[in-house]
């Protein structure tokens, strides 16, 4: 089943982002609030080139791991490593 991955920033915040990302399948759709902080996204900034694509990638290696409706309604993009220890050198790269 592939699941579309929507992002929107919503929000600039003093020490990084907040987006909503919509994910959108044939069984439905669920929209997620997630916070970027600015110095996490410099870990990363080279390879993804801008805020939102990494988000889009977090959410798909997310969704090659579990179903949507496992992924939290709302958290900050760091919190996946605690869940995915794997997830900051896969996004490394």
């Amino acid at each position: 089943m592939t699941t579309d991955v929507q992002i929107v920033k919503t929000e600039d915040l003093p020490a990084g982002w907040r987006f909503a990302v919509r994910l959108k399948d044939e069984s439905g759709e669920q929209v997620h609030t997630v916070e970027l902080d600015s110095d996490y996204w410099q870990k990363f900034a080279g390879r993804y080139g801008t805020p939102e694509k990494l988000v889009v990638e977090s959410f798909r290696f997310l969704l090659n791991r579990e179903p949507r409706e496992s992924i939290l309604l709302s958290f900050n993009l760091r919190k996946i490593s605690q869940y995915f220890p794997e997830y900051e050198e896969a996004m490394k790269g």
